[in-house]
């Protein structure tokens, strides 16, 4: 059992190496900017899975975020508008006094 222990740890702890022989250097400068991130803290590794996540449409960028905002807000004011239309067609009432 200990032996499988170790074995697991072994696996956990052991360092993965990752080399990409061609990559621009503004690209990598780029690249260790949002690495060093406080989201990331220096981890390469996830910092690389999120691009990838991104990348893929996993993660939404704040442009899709906004444009869901304002669309929703579009069909609250063309509700509200509508409301309003249709108080103002209803005809008021009018009571006498007697």
């Amino acid at each position: 059992m200990d032996e499988k222990v170790e074995e697991i740890k072994k696996r956990i702890t052991t360092d993965k190496t990752f080399n990409i022989s061609r990559i621009p250097p503004a690209t990598l400068r780029r690249f260790l900017e949002i690495a060093n991130y406080d989201d990331f803290c220096t981890d390469r590794g996830f910092a690389l899975k999120y691009l990838v996540d991104f990348h893929d449409g996993i993660i939404v960028s704040g442009l899709e975020l906004l444009e869901e905002k304002i669309a929703m807000m579009d069909a609250e004011i063309t509700m509200l508008k509508k409301e309003k239309e249709d108080k103002e067609e209803k005809p008021k009432s009018k009571r006498l006094r007697g």
